[in-house]
């Protein structure tokens, strides 16, 4: 599924618990065992925040089983590479995404997903607008990830 598909389907996403898990990868044996234990760790910080949300543990606990098989095979860890890992779950089950760059480790229990995360890999696909807006002026501007152009209002 590309990020733009990916970030359209969890954006309209609302309504039921929605667990978004955001955490870097590295890519060295020694560093796969330590993959897994951060995402249990991050699990374990879901079921703190779904508890402080009032979520049902068992309902927590269904949503959560994917991410915590993950944690248990080593083969997964083993395919990991450089980069960032963002995992969203529900009762609709798991969405993985592996990202090249790092992502910074973050994790949310609410409503709806956390795509906030997903913008810089989101961007980096095409084009994207900016209005600037200061004291003394407005500016429009047109961006990719190469650079912006100023578009006159």
């Amino acid at each position: 599924m590309s990020i733009r598909n990916l970030f359209a389907e969890l954006a309209r996403s609302q309504g039921e618990t929605s667990v978004s898990v955001f955490m870097p990868i590295r890519d060295v044996p020694a560093q796969h065992k330590e993959n897994a234990l951060r995402l249990r760790a991050l699990l374990d910080r879901a079921r703190e925040l779904g508890a402080e949300e009032r979520v049902d543990p068992r309902t927590l606990t269904a949503i959560l089983s994917p991410a915590d098989a993950l944690v248990r095979d080593e083969h997964y860890w083993q395919q990991a590479h450089d980069g960032g890992l963002a995992l969203f779950l529900s009762s609709e089950g798991l969405r993985e995404r592996r990202f090249p760059m790092p992502i910074e480790e973050f994790v949310l229990v609410k409503d709806r997903f956390c795509v906030r995360p997903l913008l810089p890999a989101r961007v980096a696909q095409g084009r994207y607008y900016v209005l600037a807006f200061s004291r003394n002026a407005a500016r429009f501007l047109a961006c990719t990830r190469h650079g912006e152009q100023t578009i006159p209002l």
